[in-house]
């Protein structure tokens, strides 16, 4: 009777795999960091939201009023994707926009104005080398999909690598 494990292969196919995986989100998540550890943090303001088709159909709103009649109309229309840009300042007084760095169906990530109708601010860190990259370090899209893929990867990574490990040990006597 074979008292091997076997199949090392796949195992440890399951382990490079995650260290790719791996490899991916620390390539996904470095141009943000790279701009966090070295760049500046300013204050942004919401100037401007629009919304767009795949079809080429686009509508812009400058104050709130319009904003919020233009989500009315969108109702449950996921063929609407909605768009947010952030004006902000660099340490020479330069002004600069970021696009949000992903659009949303139904409502804007962020409105122009807030409930007592002044306008939203949202933290910017941009490069002083190069104003114009700029990162919103608390927007959730920002972050998400490389910490997922990464605390993904490593759980294959372990997981490959111990099965691996035992692929080749036989069991200890006695058990099957």
């Amino acid at each position: 009777m074979n008292n091997i494990p076997g199949y090392p292969l796949p195992k440890a196919l399951l382990a490079i795999t995650g260290l790719a995986a791996l490899a991916a989100a620390f390539y996904l998540v470095w141009p943000d960091l790279r701009i966090l550890c070295v760049g500046k943090p300013a204050d942004g303001v919401i100037v401007r939201v629009w919304r767009e088709r795949s079809t080429g159909e686009f509508e812009e709103y400058r104050n709130e009023e319009q904003l919020r009649a233009g989500i009315a109309a969108t109702g449950k229309d996921w063929h609407w994707v909605f768009q947010s840009e952030v004006r902000y300042f660099d340490a020479s007084g330069k002004a600069h926009l970021l696009r949000v760095p992903a659009g949303k169906q139904f409502k804007p990530s962020y409105n122009l104005a807030e409930e007592d109708r002044l306008p939203v601010h949202v933290r910017v860190v941009y490069d002083p080398a190069q104003p114009d990259l700029a990162i919103m370090p608390f927007c959730f899209r920002t972050w998400f999909p490389a910490f997922v893929i990464g605390f993904v990867s490593i759980f294959a990574v372990f997981i490959g690598f111990f099965l691996w490990f035992y692929a080749n040990k036989p069991y200890p006597p006695g058990n099957p």
